[in-house]
């Protein structure tokens, strides 16, 4: 999120001047200017607590700040956190917009806590584990250290591999997680003197000849692994095949079900049923396909989560201290204050536990174990290692991961496509990813090579061609590194509709993805230019002699520039002011709607919100009052429903203006399906499909 807020800063830079002094302080963070942000911040905390907290805490925490100073940044986290659970909700938004939240003071504070730990986990030596342990009986992390000191004892006698290294290991860490396999590993070496390594027939030879052997067990299970070692579905099926009375088998159809059903879909299952017949459980499939076709919706009861379906009647019963929407069969769910994955059945499909998770999509999920990010497979496979300090998301097969603040790309495989030795990275588009090294800025392809070299102070990609800053000023180059518009411009905004603001002695004009001045007008730049002016559905507000028309974008005007302000040009009816009143014009700049309110929104199916001093309503076409003056926000979530708020409290009402939902809630969350209501007593489902409340929580 980071780098989205860096972006941001770069094309707004033009309103840092109007920034009070908390939003200075995080713009100066952004540009590692740790000195004025650390300056704001402190002139701030007074009347900002909690933001200006949580921006000296960023500050001390930074490893790069001069200011670096783990003890003072918990102090701030602190002050931050006591003072953001004293703030009213109403308060909270300007800090959700900096991105301050409980999750992210969470975050930081949970940062901060493992530097004392990480000192020793660098070291990462057994002797510096047991001082660890010895200094620190009480700590956190009392038990974790000891399990590495173990585990790292038993790697360091597994490294040596001989009899009398293990029994070292026995006799010194009786108690230790490692002392079973220990143990076997000791019995192990006579038995592997009978086998070869990654030769399945060796181990068939060796169970067949050595049946009271205690580790028959193992040689079945060589067998199952080395035959299905690839963890492809035919290697599964010629297992199953080949080895009818290995124990395995049952466990070889259990994951032959799960790698042909990895999205739990119906088509999937229906699939799985025409194609393996002789299935063991084939008689449960039937309502392994209902409930994969069944929707699950969160709810919660007395505080506790499970899930309904859309009658509202539970189908898993509440046990968890949070739920989230099923994705590809799964779920992520809080128990027992971590976070795990559940199949329909509410059963946990994996043994290991997690401190934060993403929803399945496509068969991965990024996880997080203290600190550290990694992504598994849809069988719970660690296919990019849990190592990782900052994670993307997939795109175009590609995701970026970093540690230690050097950042590369990996594929869905888990395989290294771009060796992490950038500086930052992100998230691919059109093909292309954004990179930085030495502090300059570059462009990769999916195949890790370069497209542009680092040398630029930002770049905005694009498909046809990128948008550069070098030195103070920005031009136009070719994705082969041609330069379509030279370096003269103070700034140039990304592409909208094929056209780009580009900036020169306070004047801006339009230019096409070749470069070329797209028409000849040009126009004064204020700072509300970029937003205000880009090209939005073919048409784009312009400003002259502070009155506002709307050109195309061939610079042809299609309202004059008559107008003391309006909306988003349509050419049915368009949001216009020129009295201080707002109203609604046609295609042919006539007035439809008189200039009555205070404030005029864009049409969108037959209906606007409009307000007047104090209040939202909302109007038809024809200027029909439909929902009546009285409310701070009326949302549209669909061309049936609309949740209104008034006072702090949301409620739902259609286009009749008929209640739905009571005007009583705290928070509203939508889908595709459900409207869901919160506050800190009740919560309420409401069905879009059926226009019907199908769960109210009981207390």
């Amino acid at each position: 999120m980071s780098k989205k807020i860096l972006l941001l800063f770069f094309l707004f830079v033009s309103f840092s001047s109007l920034a009070g002094k908390l939003e200075k302080g995080f713009e100066a963070l952004y540009q590692f200017d740790y000195f004025k942000a650390k300056e704001y911040f402190e002139k701030s905390l007074e009347k900002e607590t909690a933001g200006a907290a949580f921006g000296l805490c960023k500050v001390y925490v930074a490893e790069k700040s001069p200011f670096f100073n783990v003890d003072t940044a918990f102090k701030f986290i602190r002050i931050c956190d006591l003072a953001f659970q004293d703030m009213e909700e109403k308060d909270l938004e300007p800090l959700f917009e900096l991105e301050i939240t409980l999750a992210t003071i969470r975050r930081e504070k949970i940062r901060i806590a493992t530097y004392y730990f990480k000192r020793v986990t660098d070291i990462n030596t057994v002797e510096g584990y047991q001082n660890f342990i010895s200094e620190h009986p009480y700590a956190e992390d009392f038990d974790e250290a000891e399990k590495l000191r173990n585990h790292l004892a038993f790697l360091e006698a597994a490294q040596t591999h001989t009899m009398e290294s293990y029994e070292i290991y026995l006799r010194n860490y009786p108690e230790a997680t490692d002392f079973p396999l220990a143990q076997k590993k000791h019995e192990l070496l006579e038995y592997k003197k009978l086998t070869r390594e990654g030769d399945a027939y060796s181990f068939k030879v060796f169970i067949i000849n050595r049946p009271d052997n205690p580790y028959v067990e193992e040689a079945e299970e060589e067998v199952y692994k080395i035959s299905t070692l690839d963890k492809n579905p035919e290697s599964f099926e010629s297992f199953i095949g080949d080895n009818p009375n290995n124990p395995h088998v049952l466990e070889a159809w259990d994951v032959l079900y799960k790698l042909r059903t990895g999205a739990f879909s119906p088509q999937e299952i229906s699939e799985f049923m025409i194609d393996y017949p002789d299935y063991p459980k084939v008689d449960g499939l039937g309502a392994e396909l209902e409930l994969a076709k069944m929707p699950l919706i969160p709810a919660r009861e007395k505080g506790v989560w499970g899930y309904v379906d859309t009658t509202g009647a539970w189908v898993l019963s509440p046990k968890f201290a949070w739920a989230s929407d099923f994705s590809e069969g799964k779920a992520v769910v809080g128990f027992f204050g971590k976070t795990v994955f559940v199949n329909k059945h509410g059963t946990l499909i994996y043994s290991h536990m997690f401190d934060d998770a993403t929803s399945f999509n496509e068969g991965l999920a990024v996880v997080e174990v203290e600190e550290k990010m990694g992504v598994i497979n849809f069988m719970g496979d660690t296919i990019i290692p849990i190592i990782y300090d900052e994670m993307g998301e997939f795109s175009q097969g590609l995701i970026y991961a970093g540690v230690n603040g050097k950042f590369g790309y990996f594929d869905e495989s888990g395989k290294e496509i771009v060796p992490g030795v950038y500086e930052s990275a992100f998230d691919f588009k059109h093909n292309k990813a954004i990179v930085q090294q030495n502090g300059m800025y570059g462009v990769v392809n999916v195949l890790g090579q370069p497209l542009l070299p680092c040398s630029y102070e930002w770049i905005i990609p694009d498909s046809a061609n990128y948008v550069v800053k070098k030195g103070n000023m920005y031009g136009l180059i070719s994705v082969l590194g041609d330069t379509l518009l030279g370096f003269e411009y103070s700034l140039i905004s990304s592409f909208s509709n094929k056209r780009a603001i580009a900036v020169k002695d306070e004047k801006y004009t339009y230019i096409d993805f070749s470069g070329q001045t797209a028409f000849s007008q040009t126009f004064d730049f204020l700072p509300s230019t970029l937003n205000y002016s880009s090209f939005l559905n073919g048409y784009a507000r312009i400003i002259h002699k502070d009155k506002v028309g709307i050109i195309d974008t061939e610079g042809k005007k299609v309202m004059p520039t008559i107008f003391k302000d309006m909306g988003n040009y349509d050419p049915l009816l368009t949001p216009i002011s020129k009295t201080g009143k707002w109203g609604y014009a046609d295609a042919n700049v006539k007035l439809v709607i008189p200039y009555e309110y205070a404030y005029a929104y864009n049409f969108s199916n037959g209906y606007a919100v409009v307000e007047n001093d104090t209040s939202k309503g909302l109007i038809d076409t024809s200027n029909n009052l439909i929902i009546p003056f009285g409310y701070s926000k009326i949302n549209r979530i669909d061309t049936i429903n609309l949740v209104i708020e008034k006072d702090g409290s949301f409620g739902l009402v259609n286009f009749s203006n008929e209640e739905l939902v009571p005007l009583r809630f705290n928070s509203y969350s939508v889908d595709l399906q459900n409207i869901v209501f919160m506050s800190e007593s009740e919560m309420l489902i409401f069905r879009r499909e059926s226009q019907k409340v199908i769960y109210r929580e009981k207390q």
